[in-house]
This record gives C-alpha cells, structure tokens and sequence, in this order.
C-alpha cells in the first residue's frame, strides 16, 4: 500500500470478476441481504478465521464495517456478520460506527484506477466508538479487488487506530 501502514488483506474465498461463478453469486446476494448468502458467507468466514484467530485477531478484537461508497449509507449486511461473528468468538464484538462515509466515493468496479488518499477524505473515524481494550480493529468489507478501500481506512485513521488495525475481505475479486 502506497501512503499507509502495510495492511495484510485476510480474504475468506476468490472469484474472477469475468463471468458468474457460484462465489460471485453469493457475494451478490449476500450484499442484498439475501439470507441463503447470508448462512453461506458466515459460514465461509467461521472457516476463514479459525486458521487465522490467533495470527490475525487479538484476545480482545473489534470488527467494523467499512462503509459502502454513498455518505452515511451502512453495511448492513457486514454489520450483521460481525453480530453473528460477536456471538462466536470470545472478545470478539462490534464497533458500530467507528468508521464512516461522509462525502461519496466512486466505486471499486467504475474506476480503472484508484485513489485511496481521495477516498480517505470521504472517511471519518470515531474513536470514542472504539474500546480503549481493544487489541486489534478488524475492518469487514465484502468485496476487496485492488484494496484500495482498505488502503483509505488506514489513511484515514488516528495513528492509535492504524496500529491495531487488520483487514478481512469476505471475497477477494480477481481479474
């Protein structure tokens, strides 16, 4: 990452961006709230993080959603995976509203090329939102292709929140 603390991009399973695949699918529904996705991609991530619990998660880990591009629209559907994920995993809870879109940024699959530092202007951190326990900040995003989303996040965050920070993509778009 150009600019910003080196961020590992944990990612749950891969598609290929050209043509449908069943995983390209799922991330589809899963983005639209669809339950059947919704128990397939919980699912993928429970997978995902029991190699990783230890390497990438803290004893005591937060885990925000990043924002999607419109100001002041949710996650909801990662929202509602890191619930489910509170539910499992101890020291594990959520940190609603900790990051936050306040102006639009383009999206991901419209732009040829990225500019994390511009997008990082869209993003607010709230630390207050933040245990101050918390050893880890795990940041949830659906879909990662270049990163760039996460790389905005890091910029983006208070040095206190950059240094704890780690990234899950619960698909990584190839191609």
């Amino acid at each position: 990452m150009s600019g910003a603390a080196p961020l590992e991009i944990v990612a749950c399973a891969s598609f290929r961006r050209t043509g449908v695949s069943r995983l390209h699918a799922e991330a589809a529904s899963f983005r639209v709230g669809d339950p059947g996705a919704f128990d397939v991609v919980l699912e993928l991530v429970r997978e995902a993080l029991a190699g990783e619990v230890g390497r990438v998660l803290g004893v005591r880990t937060v885990a925000v959603a990043v924002p999607p591009h419109i100001a002041g629209a949710r996650n909801v559907p990662c929202e509602r995976l890191i619930e489910a994920l509170a539910a499992d995993l101890p020291g594990f809870r959520p940190a609603a509203g900790a990051l936050v879109r306040i102006a639009d940024a383009p999206e991901a699959r419209d732009a040829a090329t990225r500019d994390p530092a511009a997008e990082a202007a869209t993003l607010r951190w709230d630390e207050d939102a933040i245990p101050a326990d918390a050893d880890r900040i795990l940041l949830l995003d659906d879909v990662v292709r270049s990163g760039a989303t996460f790389e905005a996040a890091v910029l983006a965050a208070p040095p206190a929140v950059r240094s704890r920070l780690a990234a899950l993509a619960l698909f990584r778009a190839e191609g």
